[in-house]
């Protein structure tokens, strides 16, 4: 039965690095694949999930005293790791103004942070975790030697550290740079709307969807330039013109950004601004409108 009285601070650090690794490796491939381009998946620069860490580590306190009822331990780890990526979520969208997930677009969710399908994902991962993994790396942490597994713990721990600190402070910097973003896709929602290019509401959500990603942007204005470029009308050469024009401001724009904003870009495609920020703009935006009168 693990505890927190029978499971060491040690033993624990190891686990939270073990799971941070192979979250950031299913997250890195899956959304690779996905976009077809590499994509180092995650918050922080290093290989490394903090999220999947923390749930695990959380899930293995919390279950392995339910490791013999497997429904138990499928309950205890949906509720658990739901609640952690609820809370996550929800402070890094306080603290950077910006939503960095989103589940909206799934049935059953809550403020786009979770939702049923990712909860019942974290609850037979919590299952296959239990019975079947965490014993393994039991097993393989009591293996490794004390002084030289204390040393490179340490190394490990400064390492993710400065990650923390150098990540936070390119967050930080992207929150700020956030609302010229969201000018610049809703100017490429209007061209698309005006380009006439779908021809049923289908295809016009997807549309919609493709531009909201930051990574798709340069892409998609491309795609659409050259689709103008094929006819031969003035109304499309106005909108090509329109485009290249919009391309040029988010190159310059993108061109400003760090090594860091850029990559957090690129893990989060989805990434945008928070209700809380966009309601704040907005407010500001009536009152002075309101002063000017």
């Amino acid at each position: 039965m693990a505890s927190l009285s029978s499971t060491s601070f040690y033993e624990l650090i190891y686990y939270f690095f073990i799971y941070s690794t192979l979250g950031w490796l299913m997250e890195t491939t899956l959304n690779s694949i996905k976009h077809k381009t590499f994509i180092n998946r995650g918050f922080l620069t290093g290989f490394y999930c903090p999220i999947y860490g923390v749930g695990m580590c959380s899930i293995y306190l919390f279950c392995s005293p339910f490791a013999s009822n497997p429904f138990l331990v499928f309950i205890v780890g949906l509720v658990v790791a739901t609640l952690i990526e609820y809370i996550t979520g929800m402070l890094m969208e306080k603290l950077f103004h910006a939503s960095w997930w989103d589940y909206s677009h799934f049935k059953c969710n809550l403020n786009g942070k979770i939702c049923l399908r990712i909860s019942i994902a974290w609850g037979v991962l919590a299952l296959v975790f239990t019975c079947y993994i965490q014993p393994f790396f039991v097993i393989l942490i009591g293996k490794i030697p004390k002084i030289p597994g204390i040393i490179f713990l340490y190394t490990l721990t400064f390492l993710f550290i400065i990650d923390c600190i150098f990540s936070t402070h390119s967050a930080f910097k992207l929150s700020t740079r956030m609302p010229s973003l969201a000018i610049l896709r809703n100017e490429l929602s209007t061209i698309i709307e005006q380009s006439k290019l779908y021809t049923t509401a289908e295809e016009l959500r997807k549309w919609t969807e493709t531009y909201k990603s930051n990574v798709s942007i340069s892409y998609i204005m491309e795609k659409l330039r050259l689709q103008l470029t094929e006819a031969s009308d003035s109304s499309s050469e106005k909108l090509r013109q329109a485009i290249s024009a919009l391309h040029k401001k988010y190159t310059e724009q993108i061109n400003k950004y760090s090594l860091g904003e850029k990559r957090l870009l690129k893990a989060f495609p989805r990434l945008s601004l928070s209700k809380l920020k966009k309601n704040n703009s907005k407010s500001k935006s009536t009152h002075s409108r309101k002063e000017d009168l």
